[in-house]
């Protein structure tokens, strides 16, 4: 018995639905293997932290000051950076947060930011606590920032209480994703996201925005509990 002859076009269609299955099969996998973050590679943890165990009872609220910077930077970064610290604390709900304009400082103090290591003006504390009711204050200060790949951030953190200076949570961090823990940690902190068809964590390393969310997000993580 003669076997029907199979078309050209048939036997193509047949022949590129069987490659696809084994790309599928195989190729997909391995292309999430080399995706996925290696389990071995310890996400990064900050070692450069200093304060007592426990915030005290009466610190409740915080005023932020804006970022200062030790080098030049846009417009953008600064925003950036400032909502992912907010975001942060808000999210850590170790105090209620209070966000100080660079306009407010401004008028208050006669600067638009300032650093924690720098001779601060003589009524920023009265200021910060009549205006605003805060009990601390919170400086974040950015010591480097490359928004290139291998992104990186420098950020040292200083939050004072009001009333009698005492150093309440003090960090001074290097977050550099050319570091295979930075970059572990980097991906795992967007994975926390929620599920997703792909492993899509490797975007991080790409986007200052979401880095900077990162680093902020690791920092806050160390200070005290009440």
């Amino acid at each position: 018995m003669t076997r029907p002859r199979q078309s050209p076009l048939r036997a193509a269609l047949g022949y590129s639905a069987a490659a696809f299955a084994l790309l599928a099969s195989t190729g997909c996998e391995s292309v999430s293997d080399r995706l996925a973050v290696d389990p071995l590679t310890p996400s990064y943890k900050p070692t450069n932290v200093a304060g007592p165990d426990y915030l005290p009872i009466e610190v409740r609220r915080v005023a932020v000051l804006p970022v200062w910077s030790g080098q030049p930077l846009d417009e953008r970064s600064l925003t950036n950076i400032e909502q992912a610290f907010n975001v942060a604390l808000t999210r850590a709900a170790r105090f209620e947060v209070v966000p100080v304009s660079r306009d407010n400082l401004r008028a208050w103090v006669k600067h638009s930011s300032l650093g924690s290591t720098e001779a601060l003006p003589a009524n920023l504390f009265t200021q910060l606590h009549e205006r605003l009711g805060a009990d601390a204050v919170l400086f974040v200060d950015v010591t480097s920032y490359s928004p290139y790949p291998p992104l990186s951030v420098g950020l040292r953190t200083r939050l004072i209480q009001l009333d009698n200076g005492a150093l309440l949570w003090a960090t001074d961090e290097l977050f550099d994703a050319a570091r295979a823990a930075t970059a572990a940690g980097a991906r795992r902190h967007h994975l926390q996201g929620g599920p997703a068809p792909a492993d899509l964590s490797p975007t991080v390393l790409q986007s200052p925005a979401r880095f900077v969310a990162y680093a902020a997000d690791t920092l806050v993580g160390t200070i005290p509990a009440r």
